[in-house]
């Protein structure tokens, strides 16, 4: 509530700016950019679809995965007696799917991670594979120099004198830097093979911490379920 009453003191008309228009061109500029996001709607583009609908789709799974994270919190909380479920699980599954969401992001799901390791032993091996696959931003080591052997990448051309080719005093200034993020896409020289290749490990990654969460409660519920039986 404090973050949203500082936002509103620029006033009303900035605020409806920046929720109206800014944040629909940001989601149009760079939820759609396949090499660089992990989020429903750039893949779901990537396979054909049409960017409004991918966009409406990310969204709509992003709702849908942040409902999922509170109910299962709540779970996880009841079950081991640890209210800090409550606020580390929905970040974390609020990555999974989603209109929009960066590498560096998925540092939001570690903690659960550590907290999961800490309440299921058993996991042990899932859990630290997981915290390897979220710790390392394997698509941002890919684009470094050392690794330009393995896959072609043009992301290290400074920006500066082509926004200011393109910027426009009176446009957001959203609209330039789409006008870059189109432009480096079209200039990417990876295959979609190759980028899917270097999301792989934090796809992973979230998808074995939801695992984990999951599989740690089923033992719980038949326990429970047979003491009232």
């Amino acid at each position: 509530m404090g973050l949203a009453a500082v936002s509103l003191a620029a006033g009303w008309p900035r605020w409806l700016e920046y929720v109206t228009q800014v944040l629909p061109a940001q989601a149009r500029g760079e939820g759609l950019e396949w090499d660089a996001q992990y989020g429903l709607s750039a893949l779901t583009h990537q396979l054909g679809a049409a960017p409004g609908f991918a966009l409406e789709l990310g969204s709509l799974s992003y709702i849908a995965m942040v409902v999922a994270g509170v109910v299962l919190a709540n779970r996880l909380a009841r079950a081991y007696g640890d209210e800090a479920f409550i606020a580390l699980t929905p970040p974390a599954l609020a990555l999974v799917g989603g209109p929009y969401v960066h590498v560096h992001q998925m540092a939001a799901a570690i903690p659960l991670a550590f907290l999961l390791l800490r309440h299921v032993p058993r996991s042990r091996a899932m859990l630290l594979a997981a915290i390897c696959c979220l710790a390392v931003p394997w698509q941002s080591l890919t684009e470094l120099p050392a690794f330009g052997f393995l896959f072609s990448h043009n992301h290290f051309i400074n920006p500066a004198p082509f926004l200011a080719r393109v910027s426009d005093p009176n446009a957001l200034a959203q609209a330039p830097w789409n006008a870059w993020i189109a432009t480096m896409g079209n200039r990417d020289g990876r295959t979609p093979l190759e980028i899917v290749l270097t999301k792989l490990p934090t796809w992973f990654g979230l998808l074995a911490l939801w695992w984990c969460a999951q599989r740690s409660l089923a033992p719980r519920a038949r326990l429970r379920a047979a003491a009232s039986a």
